[in-house]
């Protein structure tokens, strides 16, 4: 308001209910194969899985995926939290972990498989791929699936 020249400052707050926006988790599993050495008749892939986040504690994190023909699993090579299992009935990987705190931005795991030299590249080494969780801040569920897992030649990785 101006009155004469002179400048009032009048200043004024208005109040209205609170307004809460949710933010939805960011997280996302990447994943690449990469063949690590050959030996005889049969290459060792190396799995790379890698879970990225930047805000919410995550509960209930599982990835699972079944591994391709022709493809045969040898061992778990590592990881940061949690524990990577094979079911050999139904040729599945799984890895488990039962949370993953907001402060915790990344967390990773791989695991060997082998296959025929004669195997090609461009065949799926694990199908059918799924990463799921709970974000346990805005008790949302999160599910990605990535439907084929082929060997890579890049060494960018995670």
């Amino acid at each position: 308001m101006e009155s004469a020249g002179n400048r009032i400052n009048e200043s004024r707050d208005i109040q209205g209910p609170t307004l809460a926006v949710p933010i939805l988790s960011d997280a996302r599993l990447r994943a690449f194969a990469r063949d690590i050495g050959t030996a005889g008749e049969t290459k060792t892939v190396r799995v790379y899985y890698g879970i990225t986040q930047l805000y919410h504690d995550l509960v209930e994190l599982e990835v699972r995926g079944i591994i391709g023909k022709d493809v045969t699993w040898s061992r778990v090579n590592s990881r940061t939290a949690g524990d990577i299992t094979y079911d050999p009935e139904k040729r599945e990987v799984i890895w488990k972990l039962n949370a993953l705190p907001g402060t915790v931005k990344r967390i990773d795991g791989s695991f060997d498989i082998t296959v025929p030299t004669s195997f090609s590249s461009s065949a799926s080494v694990m199908e059918s791929v799924v990463f799921s969780a709970r974000d346990r801040i805005i008790n949302v569920p999160i599910s990605q699936p990535i439907e084929k897992l082929t060997i890579t030649e890049s060494q960018d990785g995670l």
